[in-house]
């Protein structure tokens, strides 16, 4: 999923996948500034989020590890490994829930069966399986209502594509896709679990509208971010036409110098020659 955060020094910074490569990108831009490649091996599914001050993200790479990062420290790690052939992962995404972040995942195997897993992205051990069953393709969005955060597991239609973080299937309230399962964050086990397994979804009425109104919502910010996303992809193919008419008026001007310099090599030649002439016509 593409993504545009505000630092502290007042510029912006967008990170997005482009060609397998995580490309990382500061604005305002400046003539001659490149986008600065994080990785080169993403397959897919990325996804980041801002917590504490800092930046931090995951992704699935070419041998489908799921890799965890952050943006001050060159370092990554492999969260994730396929444990068989037969086994992958999908839609990883990390999500702050209670103050701690957390990384939401799909196990699949070639059965179709597919396990829902929440973990912390440091501790392996802190994980704990969600949901196990075969429907599918899944994901996942979140809602806050009435002083408590609910998660929502659902099901799509096989004819639907997903593809990026998991918000960005949220935003899109015409899916008409079921509810697998409903979560409740609980406070005191600091973990979600599972509020009711047959009503679809806590806001089927009320809540429901609220619901609607924050998808309407996320739907607006997200145009927003995809048109500046737009508007810097422009500033930089503009910035590069600049950069390649730069080089080429800096060649054209190399080559015309380099001319002037052997005409001003040969004129001294002659020079010397016409003086030696000179001076051996006066000695006789």
């Amino acid at each position: 999923m593409n993504a545009v955060y505000d630092l502290a020094d007042g510029r912006k910074l967008m990170m997005y996948v482009e060609n397998n490569r995580i490309l990382l990108l500061f604005t305002p831009m400046r003539p001659g500034h490149m986008p600065f490649v994080r990785h080169n091996d993403c397959l897919g599914y990325l996804s980041s989020l801002a917590w504490r001050g800092r930046i931090y993200y995951v992704y699935e790479n070419f041998t489908r590890q799921i890799i965890f990062g952050c943006l001050d420290d060159p370092n990554t790690q492999v969260i994730l490994s396929p444990l068989a052939q037969n086994q992958w992962f999908e839609r990883p995404v990390l999500h702050e829930a209670g103050g701690n972040l957390y990384l939401f995942y799909i196990r699949c195997f070639d059965d179709e069966k597919r396990s829902f897993y929440m973990r912390s992205p440091w501790d392996g051990d802190l994980e704990k399986c969600l949901w196990h069953g075969e429907e599918g393709p899944l994901y996942v969005n979140w809602y806050h209502h009435n002083h408590k955060d609910y998660m929502e597991l659902e099901s799509g239609h096989e004819s639907q594509s997903f593809s990026g973080n998991f918000d960005e299937n949220f935003a899109d309230s015409d899916r008409g896709n079921e509810i697998v399962r409903t979560f409740v964050w609980n406070i005191e086990e600091k973990s979600y679990e599972i509020i009711d397994e047959n009503f679809g979804g806590v806001g089927a009425d009320q809540n429901g509208k609220e619901l609607l109104n924050a998808k309407e919502l996320w739907q607006r910010e997200k145009e927003s971010l995809e048109h500046a996303l737009d508007k810097v992809r422009e500033e930089r193919e503009t910035l590069k036409k600049l950069c390649s008419q730069k080089d080429a008026m800096l060649e054209s001007a190399r080559a015309q110098y380099d001319q002037l310099a052997q005409t001003a090599r040969e004129l001294q030649k002659i020079g010397r020659q016409w003086r030696d002439k000179y001076m051996e016509k006066k000695k006789n």
